[in-house]
């Protein structure tokens, strides 16, 4: 809703990527921080929106933010998230942005599917297996700045042409759990041929 997104001082017409998470080196973010001058370059509407517990010194992303040249476009939300209010995050969003260095999985990708919101991860670990490219969102290299900035851009000339919110509302249907009877049915058929 657009309430949402004005809460956090955006407008109706910004394209908002959002960090969500504990914040950790291992996530990446200060390389997401790092890229974001050149996706301003590129994308003049771009915010974004950080929210997390920071497991670090949160002065060192700080340094990052204020050295970009666009804090003002930039809001960081350090503090645990409780699940009553996760909602407002994701809905306030266009992107989800996962530049992690190295992972196994993500809550973080499921919650954004919940909320039937397109991700952009790194090819790492078995993070990017969940993500059909360029369909329910956008997989890119990792520790990249070029990487995630050629990655928005192309986030926002496919989201012309390809509705990821509903491959995604697909994508979650299809692997739902009410989906496991018929696949138990069709297993024992394929067995008893």
């Amino acid at each position: 809703p657009i309430s949402t997104r004005k809460s956090f001082g955006f407008k109706k017409e910004d394209f908002v990527l959002l960090f969500f998470g504990y914040i950790r080196k291992y996530k990446g973010l200060d390389i997401l921080i790092n890229s974001f001058p050149r996706i301003q370059s590129k994308v003049p509407n771009a915010k974004l929106l950080i929210v997390g517990e920071s497991y670090e010194d949160i002065k060192f992303y700080q340094d990052i933010i204020n050295n970009t040249g666009h804090a003002d476009k930039i809001v960081l939300e350090n503090k645990f998230v409780p699940n009553e209010d996760v909602a407002k995050y994701y809905q306030a969003s266009d992107l989800v942005v996962l530049p992690y260095r190295s992972a196994t999985q993500s809550g973080i990708l499921n919650v954004a599917y919940g909320f039937s919101k397109p991700v952009m991860v790194t090819r790492v670990g078995g993070l990017s297996e969940f993500v059909f490219d360029d369909r329910t969102g956008i997989i890119i290299e990792p520790e990249s700045k070029e990487a995630i900035v050629n990655g928005v851009v192309r986030f926002l000339e496919l989201s012309n042409v390809i509705n990821f919110e509903q491959n995604i509302k697909n994508f979650v249907q299809r692997n739902n759990f009410a989906n496991i009877v018929p696949l138990f049915h069709q297993i024992i058929n394929d067995l008893s041929k």
